[in-house]
């Protein structure tokens, strides 16, 4: 069991509290550094058995927030503990569970009897969920390579059993198009007449990248929000969005899969779907399809339940 803590800064927050992305750069660092205590290297000194570099990169991320936990809840100066669990599939991938809330919160005695995050726990606590595959880049970030480091040790991870590898999911979400969060038909409805929204977005490379190079999954994000931000603001007629509902959103659930990366020259586009829901106009839904631009790749794949903010209009 792993455990760090974070007071909340202004680095961690938007205006809006708690931001998603920024919240990933900070859990996405505990998991990294977890790894690389397991593996006994810093992932920077990783290599392949011919001696390429090779990253850590995420191909898979769930985050669960309970309706009484909602992001907005954490702010400024907050005290909150991060408690994380990792297990490992062969020498090929690795899984993180981390469980999070305001100092105090969590019964620690709780977590460490199993090799996962107990369904009861991630009911009543912030979660996140974490695939890693280890890669090396093959002249570009386009093209990627599943790397096994050959200079680490994985005898001190958990087993993770093949049925229960995230990457099951993400595959059976790249071949079907959907994570299935929006599965039950007479409980969301399309709201954007059936056409997606489309957004470019030119990669910024000063911005955009991490320390191997590549777009940082965090900024994925960002990406995200800013078009479905646009999605919102140009849906007319039956359900149309005010400001503040549309300022005020917050996360209650995500999944994601990556199918790849994009060179710092590159571009993206961006289709987001618009959902209402039947049971509870105060939820939406959201899908997020994310292509490179240089070849119409399938780069990321994402479905999200937001709780909107009051229809008050400010």
């Amino acid at each position: 069991m792993f455990k760090r803590e974070l007071r909340i800064g202004l680095p961690h927050t938007n205006y809006n509290q708690l931001a998603e992305h920024l919240l990933m750069k900070c859990v996405g660092a505990f998991h990294w550094d977890a790894i690389a205590e397991v593996m006994g290297i810093p992932l920077s000194k990783a290599r392949t058995v011919d001696g390429r570099e090779i990253y850590a990169t995420f191909f898979y991320i769930e985050t669960l927030f309970p309706s009484e936990r909602p992001a907005c809840g954490f702010k400024l100066d907050d005290d909150v503990e991060f408690f994380g669990v990792l297990r490992a599939f062969k020498n090929m991938s690795v899984e993180g569970q981390w469980v999070f809330d305001h100092k105090g919160s969590i019964e620690q005695l709780l977590l460490e009897s199993g090799d996962v995050i107990d369904e009861d726990i991630r009911r009543r606590h912030p979660f996140i969920r974490f695939g890693n595959v280890f890669i090396s880049l093959r002249g570009s970030n386009s093209n990627l390579k599943v790397s096994p480091p050959a200079n680490a040790s994985f005898t001190g991870f958990k087993k993770l059993p093949n049925e229960e590898n995230p990457y099951q999911l993400v595959r059976d979400a790249g071949a079907k198009g959907t994570f299935g969060l929006f599965s039950a038909v007479e409980v969301w409805k399309r709201i954007d007449s059936g056409a997606s929204y489309n957004m470019m977005y030119e990669i910024s490379p000063d911005r955009d990248s991490n320390g191997a190079g590549l777009v940082y999954f965090a900024n994925y994000f960002a990406f995200m929000d800013s078009a479905e931000r646009k999605a919102l603001e140009k849906i007319s007629g039956k359900r149309c969005f005010t400001r503040s509902e549309i300022n005020g959103r917050t996360l209650r659930e995500r999944r994601m899969g990556y199918f790849g990366n994009a060179d710092l020259t590159d571009s993206i586009r961006i289709e987001v779907d618009c959902y209402s829901c039947e049971e509870d106009s105060g939820l939406l839904g959201l899908r997020y399809r994310i292509f490179r631009v240089s070849d119409g790749m399938l780069i990321c794949l994402s479905e999200a339940i937001k709780t909107l903010g009051s229809r008050e209009n400010t």
